[in-house]
């Protein structure tokens, strides 16, 4: 696993480029009835090849990385999740906002799921060294 995950300048961009197109599925006023067909399918779109993404790292090892780091293959899946949070909670915003329809200004639509974006990918990257890689290098969460 990769210990630190640091800002750099490819990083700002690829964030600012995600978040621009999370805010262009939103689409005309006047293609919205009740709701944003543009943000359902985009919303939809990326969720899919985020899914389908995380699946392919986590069981062919895309990257090298080492997944397992107990008996149980702990943090295998977990680790991804984290990884996928920001964009996955963005495209989930923007699946609400697409099925607000004419309720929401288009300015709103388009600001809510980049924002929370942009906000999110920040907060991981502030809380990766400190708090995500010692959960992850730990012994496995008991849930229950």
């Amino acid at each position: 696993m990769r210990p630190t995950l640091a800002p750099t300048p490819s990083w700002a961009v690829l964030t600012a480029v995600t978040a621009a197109g999370l805010a262009l599925f939103t689409g005309p006023r006047a293609w919205v009835r009740w709701a944003d067909p543009v943000s359902l399918a985009g919303g939809i779109w990326t969720l899919g090849w985020l899914a389908l993404f995380s699946y392919l790292e986590s069981n062919f090892e895309l990257t090298g990385t080492a997944h397992c780091v107990y008996a149980s293959c702990w943090p295998l899946g977990w680790r991804e999740l984290a990884v996928a949070a920001p964009l996955g909670l963005g495209c989930l915003a923007l699946l609400v906002i697409g099925t607000l329809g004419r309720r929401a200004p288009g300015w709103v639509r388009a600001a809510v799921p980049a924002s929370l974006f942009v906000v999110l990918a920040v907060v991981q990257v502030a809380i990766w060294d400190g708090v995500v890689v010692p959960v992850l290098n730990g012994p496995p969460l008991s849930l229950f």
